[in-house]
């Protein structure tokens, strides 16, 4: 949203040549790559941290499976 009315913003101030709307739609621009910066980030370490959940229950199945093998061969 703050990107969208910010360049919304910006094309209107620019034609009508106005330097204080220009300001006002880069602060705008500005803050919402910044917003959207950080959302990317968080996104990345909350994907890692499933990566890692993913990975513990796969190797706890795997080894529960071990398991029932060993428990099948031995009775």
């Amino acid at each position: 949203m703050l990107i969208t009315d910010g360049s919304e913003l910006l094309q209107v101030a620019i034609k009508k040549k106005d330097t204080l709307d220009i300001d006002r739609a880069t602060v705008l621009i500005d803050g919402g790559n910044t917003k959207n910066k950080t959302i990317s980030e968080q996104l990345s370490k909350v994907t890692e941290e499933l990566i890692k959940i993913q990975k513990k229950r796969k190797d706890k199945f795997g080894q529960q499976q071990q398991q029932k093998h060993q428990k099948i061969k031995t009775d």
